[in-house]
């Protein structure tokens, strides 16, 4: 039987045109078969790259600008996720300060935490220093990151066991530039343009290479001045009006006894 069969079919054969046809419509089934999983897999992987670009675009996208001064100076720009994604230093102690610490990627709290212990350990947290930190982010969200910074500040100065003056404040867009012009963080550009008010040969060349808190007794030494001149000022008025008053008497006293004389 298995004989016969075999016998069969090789008296079928295909003639050349036959066997042409047949390996020209193979490949054009197969690419018809493929045709529809390979759009499935480039719609996918274009999926996953616009995933990617907006969760990229989105983490290293700017939320907030928190800047902090002691005497090292630093600027750190946080995501909308509250993680540091850019660090720059204002001066050369901030940038001997970001030799010693990775603050990238790290949460705020993290990054300020490190930033304290780093202050207390190169004794820079003294009882007469000045710590500021300031915070520009959008108005909605301003009051909610200066509770949570000023929070995270005093836990981490109780943690380290410092007792230092420090102020945690908000400010606006326009004083955020005004400071990033002047190469400086905006505690010290409000507190050199409130010198500026009181003495005139002050400017932020000659002041940004001092400390915080160099500038502000600066300042209370400006205030100090001026009221002892305003009192200088009001004593001598003061003496002044006294002397014209004494002369004036005098002079109504002479005045009175030649009018005496005249009668007699």
């Amino acid at each position: 039987m298995k004989d016969k069969l075999n016998t069969a079919f090789q008296s079928i054969t295909a003639t050349d045109e036959l066997k042409q046809k047949t390996l020209a419509n193979l490949p054009l089934r197969q690419q018809k078969k493929r045709k529809p999983a390979t759009k499935i897999i480039y719609g996918i992987a274009c999926a996953f790259a616009c995933l990617l670009f907006i969760a990229y675009s989105t983490y290293y996208s700017k939320a907030a600008y928190v800047d902090i001064d002691v005497n090292p100076s630093l600027e750190l720009t946080v995501n909308p996720f509250q993680r540091i994604i850019d660090v720059k230093a204002y001066n050369a102690d901030g940038e001997e300060i970001l030799t010693k610490l990775s603050l990238k990627n790290k949460s705020y709290q993290q990054a300020v935490n490190l930033l304290v212990a780093e202050f207390s350990q190169e004794e820079l947290l003294t009882p007469d220093a000045q710590l500021a930190i300031s915070v520009q982010t959008k108005k909605k969200n301003a009051e909610k990151w200066q509770k949570n910074l000023e929070k995270q500040v005093t836990t981490s100065l109780a943690h380290h066991q410092q007792t230092v003056n420090y102020q945690v404040f908000e400010i606006d867009e326009a004083t955020k530039t005004a400071a990033t012009i002047e190469a400086v963080t905006p505690a010290r550009y409000l507190a050199i343009k409130e010198l500026q008010e009181l003495d005139e040969t002050a400017s932020f060349e000659t002041c940004r290479h001092h400390s915080l808190s160099e500038i502000y007794q600066e300042i209370d030494n400006c205030h100090q001045k001026r009221q002892r001149k305003q009192n200088g000022n009001g004593k001598q008025h003061k003496e002044k009006t006294t002397d014209s008053a004494t002369e004036s008497k005098t002079n109504n006293t002479s005045n009175n006894e030649h009018h005496r004389e005249q009668h007699h």
